[in-house]
């Protein structure tokens, strides 16, 4: 079974700069988990707003003690 990851790979010949040369199918796996993990968070902060929201309309609501 071959590595995803080739070695350091020349650009072109004229060139002495490398380049790490991902499988096609691995960065698309990539990119779909940073893509998951972005949503996540986003869900995950939408929550916190929405709990600190009901919370502060909970306190407005309340009348004051007497």
């Amino acid at each position: 079974m071959s590595s995803p990851y080739t070695s350091m790979d020349t650009i072109s010949p004229a060139h002495s700069a490398h380049a790490l040369v991902i499988n096609p199918h691995v960065a698309t796996a990539i990119w779909a988990i940073v893509l998951a993990l972005a949503c996540a968070l986003v869900l995950i902060i939408a929550e916190m707003v929405k709990h600190r929201s009901e919370q502060e309309a909970k306190r407005r609501h309340k009348p004051p003690p007497s």
